[in-house]
C-alpha cells in the first residue's frame, strides 16, 4: 500500500488486511483510475496506461502492471472509483475458466436474446452505431466505433 513517492520509487508498506471481491464490487479495493490526477498511484496508472482505451493488452497483462503499483489505501478504508470492474471482469474469466468477453456472451447475452452486444461493433453493423461524444481539450469530438477485424 502506497506511503510516499513516486512511480517507481514508491516507499510502500502492507495493508491492513487482503483485498476482497467484495472491496472490487463497491470500490474499496484500494485501486483507482490514472484520470483522477489526485495522487502519486494515480500518476503511476498513468505512467503504466493502466486503464486507458489506448493501450493495447489483455487483463492480464493489466493485472499484471496493476501488481507493479501500490494500492492507494488499504482495502475497505476509503471508497474510490477505480479499475476494481476491470478486476472483476479478469476474476471471472479465470474462475470460468473461459474469456470474460465469452462467458458474457454465453451465459448473459445469447440467453437473453441481446445479439447486438458485444465489445465491438461488426464492420457488417457499424452504419447503425451511433455518435459517440467525447470531450477533447481542444474541442468536442465524435469517435469512430471499435470495428472488429475480419478474422
Amino acid at each position: 500500500m502506497f506511503q510516499a513517492g513516486t512511480y517507481p520509487a514508491f516507499l510502500t508498506k502492507p495493508p491492513a488486511r487482503p483485498m476482497q471481491i467484495v472491496d472490487l464490487l463497491r470500490h474499496t479495493s484500494g485501486l483507482t483510475y490514472g484520470f483522477q490526477q489526485r495522487s502519486n498511484v494515480d500518476a503511476g496508472y498513468r505512467e503504466k496506461k493502466i486503464g486507458e482505451v489506448i493501450k493495447a493488452g489483455t487483463l492480464q497483462s493489466m493485472i499484471d502492471d496493476l501488481a507493479k503499483i501500490p494500492l492507494e489505501f488499504s482495502p475497505g478504508e476509503a471508497w474510490n472509483y477505480s479499475v476494481s470492474t476491470d478486476v472483476i471482469g479478469y476474476l471471472v474469466g479465470l474462475i470460468s475458466g473461459m474469456p470474460f468477453e465469452q462467458f458474457l456472451k454465453q451465459r448473459i447475452f445469447n440467453p437473453l436474446g441481446m445479439n447486438d452486444t458485444d465489445f465491438f461493433v461488426p464492420a457488417d453493423k457499424a452504419h447503425r452505431f451511433a455518435a459517440c461524444y467525447s470531450a477533447d481539450r481542444r474541442a468536442a469530438s465524435t469517435h469512430s466505433p471499435p470495428i472488429a477485424r475480419a478474422t
